[in-house]
């Protein structure tokens, strides 16, 4: 008990004539003009969340008055006075130059952000200017101190009196905590950047792997970059000559066989003959009533999907023109495959094989640079055909040079697979192709071509068509995961397009086939768009026990039956297609991982963590109503937890004009962009001020920006070239004619404050909107006069 009112009284007492005393009966401690420094119990809040030991009060004192705001003109007074108590008042004296160092780094502090230096953020603060100093007291020490003075029994003695005159050297140590920091952190960024990530230095980002351009096929691609041109045009030119003839096997479009069953439902072409019997009447009393009769076929049997597995050789003898020519033949082939996720392309070496991408730029370069020294693949050829399932869904390609054919070496192993062959495709230098089929390993030639093909390389290339605006895309739309979060609209309740589960969160599908997520994680509010778009159909969603988001999308008429399995954290998705696996669907429901498929045959039932249909049950506990029912009564429960916005907010998109005002302000329709409190940003009414420079002008065309046709964005310009642009989902995307001003997009909410967001990467307003894990958040004020202001001096 002694050792801990001692303790109390050396920490909390103040020095005589030093620059703080307590003041009001112990609740205040100020400075000696009467500004506030801090509250005792603000002070023994922090003191007790200070879990590393403390310093002489004196110090932290210093820095809580620089966490508030920047320390007054009269507040160094009374520090210089003990600069001048201690003779060492010259410019250049080591005391003085102490004291200089420390008040720079407490303006460092004081010039954080305010969400780094408030409330709770100060413990932090605590915690990293003064980790490696020589604490006071201990933690545990501290603690006893703190339950001393908050007894009440050393109000007298800490309050109202006063210890000696602090020394030279104690004043010296009470700076040198903050020249030590400021050799820790020698600039405010250096500090923030500790502070915000716990690392001195932010690691390089990686290399910006720019997205190809989704707006163009794979041909337009090809066609713009010199290096892949020649390609293309070789490619298309083959198209015709590789004219691979379809699969045999499997069914005509026309039903074929025998009778399978009569039944009252049908076509009136599959009438019974004996019903042609009756009367005109009473037949079409028959069919009114269903009781007329018809033949019902045999279903025709499953026409599967071919697997197409192309093989280039690219060893000696495919060197120069027939290596690009090779390259071209087996593009055209990949491009005349409808499934491209049913097409795989390997390059063969002596003895090894490499898997390449034909259905992307980035594969067809790599492709082009692989070279093998060998005499022939023969044995690669053979490898890869044996290690690939040997079934009847498998379509080999081969292409090489015709020389190949000739060669002893190289016809051992190609009489090893070749009844496994489907087609080899022979070229030469000298810009023959030959077309060979192989059937049970007998070849017959099919079609063949002579084509000039270093008159085709050598010639100019087209450049490819790009849709229109496609090369001006916002940065916005660019961000993976996105900086801002999504204000809902066009939400409408329906327990099929809505689902949610407790724990992990909300999956919607909204009017404009947007896939939307709610997490829980973000306390249930914000929007996360997962896929700007998804067909059109008949959806059944859930999440499974991995946070996986799974949608089934069924459409009839389309012959569409597919799984989005989405992954909510990555962003990335994958898709199964089961439209040849389970036909006619009737309805579907989620339960335990699983989708259980309803249709004509029973119930398939798909396992949503494997991603396979596990069996097929005739079992008739799931009916088409009682999957409704269930539905419904799921959709019911996670609709009553009420922890979701599933209400649709008021977004301002339809935008009459865009222009600037006399005073210099951003003016959207009837609204005015505004900064209220310096940390708040919003869409005011603007009824009053009639005045307009620089009025944007609208385009006359829309454009289709994202890969759902249904969102149009419309685009205004300035006469200077800078650009608004209006996206649906609620933003306003601002691009300045000078490429060195960051772009800014605003979200376009109304009636409540907003956010806006800089293409380098900060952000300010409503963190209801702000991903604050992936931006720097600044205030309202400060982000307009660095970015918003700018744009509009520009303009001006």
């Amino acid at each position: 008990m002694i050792e801990a009112a001692n303790h109390t009284v050396t920490y909390f007492r103040a020095p005589k004539n030093y620059f703080w005393p307590w003041d009001d009966d112990g609740t205040v401690i100020q400075w000696q003009n009467g500004r506030t420094i801090c509250y005792r119990d603000d002070l023994l809040g922090i003191l007790q969340q200070v879990n590393t030991g403390l310093p002489p009060l004196s110090p932290l004192l210093l820095l809580l008055t620089a966490c508030e705001k920047p320390l007054h003109t009269q507040d160094m007074f009374f520090l210089n006075r003990e600069v001048v108590k201690f003779g060492a008042e010259k410019e250049g004296s080591a005391l003085r130059k102490t004291l200089d160092y420390a008040l720079k780094f407490l303006e460092f502090v004081a010039t954080l952000p305010a969400n780094l230096r408030t409330g709770q953020k100060r413990i932090h603060l605590i915690n990293e200017i003064f980790s490696e100093a020589n604490f006071t007291f201990s933690h545990r020490q501290m603690d006893n101190a703190i339950q001393e003075l908050s007894s009440g029994r050393m109000d007298k003695t800490v309050y109202h009196y006063f210890s000696t005159e602090t020394t030279e050297e104690e004043f010296t140590r009470c700076l040198l905590y903050f020249c030590t920091a400021l050799q820790k952190f020698p600039s405010v960024q250096s500090l923030t950047t500790k502070l915000r990530t716990g690392l001195d230095t932010i690691p390089e980002a990686a290399p910006a792997l720019l997205p190809e351009d989704l707006s163009l096929n794979l041909y337009d691609q090809l066609l713009q970059d010199p290096i892949t041109a020649g390609i293309a045009q070789l490619a298309k030119r083959l198209t015709a000559a590789l004219n691979i003839p379809m699969q045999s096997k499997g069914s005509s479009d026309q039903p074929f066989g025998g009778i399978s069953d009569i039944t009252n439902r049908g076509n009136y072409d599959k009438l019974l003959l004996s019903e042609l019997a009756h009367d005109d009447e009473l037949l079409m009393a028959r069919l009114v009533n269903n009781e007329a009769l018809y033949f019902r076929r045999e279903q025709p049997p499953e026409n599967p999907k071919t697997q197409r597995i192309i093989l280039m050789d690219t060893t000696l003898k495919m060197w120069g023109t027939a290596r690009v020519f090779a390259l071209s033949a087996g593009l055209a082939c990949a491009q005349q495959n409808k499934h491209s996720e049913l097409l795989q392309a390997y390059v063969l070496g002596g003895t090894k094989y490499t898997p390449v991408s034909l259905n992307s730029k980035h594969g067809i370069i790599q492709a082009l640079e692989m070279l093998d020294p060998a005499l022939h693949c023969g044995k690669a050829l053979e490898d890869v055909v044996q290690s690939i399932p040997a079934v009847a869904k498998n379509e080999f390609i081969f292409i090489t040079n015709a020389r190949l054919l000739h060669c002893a070496a190289f016809y051992a192993s190609l009489s090893a697979v070749k009844a496994l062959l489907s087609f080899i495709i022979t070229v030469t230098e000298s810009g023959e192709l030959h077309l060979y089929e192989y059937v049970n390993g007998v070849s017959k030639m099919i079609s063949s071509a002579k084509i000039d093909v270093d008159e085709l390389l050598a010639a100019p290339h087209p450049q490819a068509k790009r849709k229109k605006g496609s090369e001006a895309l916002p940065a916005f739309l660019l961000q993976r995961p996105s900086p801002l979060y999504f204000p809902a609209i066009r939400i409408k309740f329906s327990h099929e397009k809505i689902f949610i589960k407790e724990g992990c969160g909300a999956v919607i599908i909204n009017e404009t086939q947007r896939v939307l997520f709610i997490s829980e994680k973000n306390t249930g509010k914000t929007l996360v768009e997962l896929m700007s778009t998804i067909e059109k159909g008949e959806y059944t969603l859930g999440i499974d026990s991995n946070g996986e988001i799974n949608i089934l999308v069924s459409n009839l008429q389309r012959n569409l039956l597919k799984v989005y399995k989405i992954n909510p954290e990555s962003l990335q998705f994958q898709t199964i297609d089961l439209s040849n696996e389970i036909l006619f669907v009737k309805n579907a429901v989620f339960k335990d991982n699983k989708l259980f498929i309803l249709n004509n045959q029973g119930i398939f039932v798909y396992d949503c963590i494997a991603a396979v249909v596990v069996q097929k049950t005739d079992n008739t506990e799931y009916t088409f109503e009682s999957m409704v029912k269930y539905k419904l009564s799921e959709f019911n429960k996670g609709i009553s937890t009420k922890k979701y916005p599933l209400y649709n907010e008021s977004i301002f998109y339809h935008i009459k004009n865009i222009h600037v005002n006399d005073s210099g302000r951003m003016v959207i329709g009837k609204r005015i962009l505004t900064v209220q409190d310096k940390i708040h940003i919003s869409l005011k009414e603007n009824y009053q001020d009639k005045s307009k420079n620089k009025v944007a002008k609208p385009s006359d065309n829309s454009l289709n920006l994202l890969q759902n046709k249904g969102q149009l964005f419309n685009i205004w310009t300035w006469d200077d070239g800078s650009e608004a642009i209006v996206d649906p989902r609620g933003f306003l995307h601002l691009k300045s004619a000078d490429a060195s001003l960051p772009e800014i997009t605003i979200v376009m909410i109304l009636d409540r404050v907003t956010a806006c967001w800089a293409s380098d990467n900060t952000a300010c307003g409503s963190l209801f909107y702000i991903n604050d894990k992936i931006v720097t958040v600044k205030t309202a004020e400060r982000f307009y006069d660095d970015y918003i202001q700018k744009f509009i001096d520009r303009l001006i």
